[in-house]
């Protein structure tokens, strides 16, 4: 099943069993993994704005939304509606915004409301999504002073926010580990 329907996928999101696949240059698709006897998909979107390579993805809280990031130079984030499997529909982009055609999305993690997003060169962004319709900038944390390249992959590698004291850890490929206070 796996290789003659989704093939190599670079980073799963999984709950319940059911699995959000960024699948590269192929986009995403969702299989359900409930009986591994029988492996089903359930969705998939293919074809949508600003695609490359579909690296990283995580599910909102309310399992409506899925956000995901195209590892690619000058890509925003996706916002898609996957609260019917059948019809995965897109529904928005946001992006740091720094430098256009440069600035790029690594990983990203819903905590509560808040979408956390690691930029190459750009650093932490925090996106506040509490209405899907109105997804805006809450803050950023710039962990690189190095130049926007476009054949280089540095700056902000990752970002956890699941510490029980409300403290961010922030990985950057150059300068090393920050612990932030999210405010």
């Amino acid at each position: 099943f796996w290789n003659a329907n989704i093939g190599y996928v670079h980073d799963i999101y999984v709950k319940n069993n059911i699995a959000y696949c960024n699948d590269g240059t192929n986009g995403m698709y969702v299989i359900d993994f409930s009986n591994m006897s029988n492996v089903q998909g359930l969705g998939s979107l293919t074809s949508y704005l600003q695609q490359g390579s579909n690296h990283s993805g995580w599910l909102h809280y309310n399992e409506k939304y899925y956000a995901f990031a195209d590892e690619n130079h000058g890509m925003d984030v996706k916002i898609v509606d996957v609260s019917d499997l059948n019809n995965i529909t897109f529904k928005d982009t946001i992006g740091s915004n720094v430098v256009e055609d440069l600035s790029m999305p690594h990983n990203l993690i819903f905590y509560g409301d808040n979408l956390f997003v690691s930029y190459y060169f750009d650093g932490l962004y925090v996106f506040n999504t509490s209405n899907f319709n109105n997804i805006y900038l809450e803050g950023y944390y710039d962990t690189s002073n190095r130049t926007h390249n476009g054949t280089k992959y540095e700056g902000n590698w990752g970002v956890y926010p699941f510490l029980p004291s409300g403290n961010l850890i922030v990985s950057d490929i150059n300068s090393g580990l920050y612990v932030l206070k999210d405010n």
